[in-house]
């Protein structure tokens, strides 16, 4: 160590300051101690032996000291900033986490679910702990009550939660370097059994295909609003959302194509539907049995579309108490596989399901405008229980778009 190392500053003087001198892998260098008279001998000298005996362990196993001495700083700030901005509790991350992500939910229902159940089963554990502080002990004992309870709700608790504690660690209110305990894979896994071994997944019922036809004359026999939206979702494989949301601007009877807005779509993307005669004769009746501002299928209360638990209540009620507008898409896929030659990829579009083939989902991009067409026209003979030809989509069977259009819903 040198002691006085001294040097001129601006004034002329000369100032005093103490230096440390080491050598690592036959190179000398040099660590400022500080300048006298603020440190006194006796502290120089001290501060030097400690270093010493320091910096002669770390290079004795290959370990540079600069290096060392960076990574001690580095930990030293990262928990300053944890011991301040880590303070954050899980209830103020997961709001946090709520207004970033926003505009990830398609609907207000996945929002409030969102927010209701890490307030009823986190919050009340986890709520007003420091996510820091956040262990896998903790997020056991969120769980355990509710796991072999309702599966499906304590699985989607545990994956946002998850979430919620990654956001925090991106934010700095968490040290990343830490696993987050509310993991799956290869963590709580090894403690918790599978949703789907604890309550297996149960589809939405579907209607039995020769049971279809039964089905749709019982709901086109019947005049009112509910009735025409649940034939139009019948007819067109529709999420009811799309159906029932669905305004007269979205409608080009000139193309004879109905365009659902991406905001409106599960997949956040335009979704071309082709219009066939069957689908206008509804959107007709629809317009004479109630023709009221922009939309197509308009309920009770002025400028709202009609309620989705009337139709809902409707299947059921023309079916049995089992019955869901979901189930009527299995009803189309299953219908599809088993009495026509139809491939998977065009019944899958049908359904406006995309590809899970990333590969797939690249080079296929056509919408199949055509066949699509001709496949909805060969279903609502189905559903009418009229005969239909299985092999549709031969050659014989494609004809121009022309020669399909009907009359369109004359303007309002």
């Amino acid at each position: 160590m040198s002691i006085f190392a001294s040097k001129k500053n601006r004034t002329g003087t000369l100032s005093k300051s103490f230096k440390f001198r080491y050598g690592f892998q036959g190179v000398d260098r040099w660590e400022w101690l500080g300048t006298y008279p603020g440190l006194r001998l006796a502290e120089a000298l001290a501060d030097g032996q400690a270093r010493r005996i320091k910096y002669k362990k770390w290079t004795r196993d290959g370990l540079d000291p600069k290096r060392q001495n960076e990574m001690t700083i580095e930990a030293k700030q990262k928990a300053e900033r944890l011991n301040g901005e880590g303070n954050k509790t899980f209830a103020e991350c997961a709001v946090i986490y709520r207004w970033r992500n926003r505009r990830r939910w398609t609907n207000w229902k996945n929002k409030a679910q969102w927010r209701t159940t890490l307030a009823t089963y986190a919050n009340p554990v986890i709520g007003d702990m420091p996510v820091r502080n956040i262990s896998t002990k903790d997020i056991i004992e969120v769980l355990t009550p509710i796991w072999n309870k309702i599966p499906e709700t304590a699985d989607r608790v545990r994956g946002r939660v998850e979430s919620v504690l990654a956001l925090a660690g991106i934010l700095g209110y968490r040290d990343v370097d830490i696993p987050n305990p509310a993991r799956k894979r290869k963590h709580l896994d090894q403690l918790f059994a599978s949703k789907e071994t604890i309550q297996p997944t149960k589809g939405h019922h579907a209607i039995d295909g020769d049971d279809i036809p039964k089905f749709y004359q019982a709901v086109r026999s019947t005049q009112s609003m509910p009735v025409k939206v649940l034939a139009f979702v019948t007819a067109a494989n529709l999420h009811l959302s799309e159906a029932r949301l669905a305004t007269w601007n979205e409608f080009d009877f000139e193309q004879d194509v109905w365009v659902v807005s991406a905001s409106r779509h599960k997949a956040r993307k335009n979704f071309v539907i082709p219009l066939t005669v069957e689908l206008k004769n509804i959107l007709n009746e629809a317009r004479q049995l109630k023709y009221s501002g922009a939309y197509i299928f308009p309920g009770e209360k002025r400028n709202r579309p009609v309620s989705d638990s009337a139709v809902l209540s409707l299947a059921k009620e023309i079916n049995d108490a089992e019955t869901t507008v979901h189930g009527l898409r299995s009803s189309f896929r299953d219908w599809a596989a088993d009495q026509t030659s139809m491939p998977d990829s065009l019944a899958e579009l049908l359904l406006s399901h995309r590809a899970k083939d990333k590969v797939i989902r690249a080079y296929f991009r056509s919408s199949m405008m055509a066949k699509r067409r001709l496949a909805l026209e060969t279903w609502q003979a189905f559903c009418r229980g009229e005969s239909f030809d299985s092999d549709f989509l031969s050659s014989k069977n494609v004809i121009s778009i022309e020669a399909v259009r009907g009359t369109s819903p004359q303007s309002g």
